[in-house]
C-alpha cells in the first residue's frame, strides 16, 4: 500500500472518518483556509442544516468553501428520463446514497440561501464516454 509522504517541511495529512449529518465537528473547523465539500453535499440529509452549521463553526474566520456535486441535468440523465428509465445504481449521478440532487441552478440558488458567496464558478465537462457506457449498461472496449 502506497502512504502518502509530505515534503520537507509540512505537516503529515489527518483523515478523520466522521457522519456529516451529525451537528458537532470533529475538528476545530475555524481553524482552516479552505473546506473542500468534493461530492459530499448532494449525500447530506439536511445540506442547509450542515452549511448553517459549518458557517456559525467557523465564527468570523470565512475559510474559501469548495463545493462540487453532480449534475442532475446531465444530457445522459434527461436522456435516460425520457426514455422512462430512472433507475438508481451503486455509482454515478443517480447513486442510491444520493439524498439531494442539484442542477447548476439550483446549487446556485443553494449558495444565497446558506450565506455563501459564490464567487467563482466553474463547469466541468463530464466523462461522456463512460457514462454512456454506464448508462446503457455497455462494457467498456477490450473488457468484456
Amino acid at each position: 500500500m502506497d502512504r502518502l509522504v509530505p515534503a520537507e517541511g509540512q505537516k503529515k495529512m489527518q483523515f478523520i472518518h466522521w457522519d456529516l449529518d451529525r451537528k458537532e465537528f470533529p475538528v476545530n473547523v475555524s481553524q482552516f483556509d479552505q473546506i473542500f465539500m468534493l461530492d459530499i453535499i448532494e449525500h447530506l440529509k439536511r445540506p442547509e442544516e450542515f452549511m448553517d452549521e459549518l458557517r456559525f463553526a467557523t465564527g468570523c474566520k470565512r475559510p474559501e468553501v469548495i463545493i462540487t456535486t453532480a449534475n442532475i441535468g446531465f444530457f445522459a440523465t434527461r436522456l435516460m428520463l425520457l426514455l422512462g428509465q430512472f433507475n438508481y445504481g451503486k455509482k454515478g449521478i443517480l447513486d442510491a446514497t444520493h439524498t439531494r440532487l442539484f442542477t447548476f441552478r439550483s446549487l446556485r440558488e443553494f449558495a444565497p440561501a446558506i450565506r455563501l458567496q459564490d464567487s467563482r464558478r466553474a463547469r466541468h465537462s463530464a466523462p461522456y464516454p463512460k457514462a454512456l457506457r454506464n448508462q446503457f449498461h455497455q462494457p467498456a472496449p477490450g473488457l468484456g
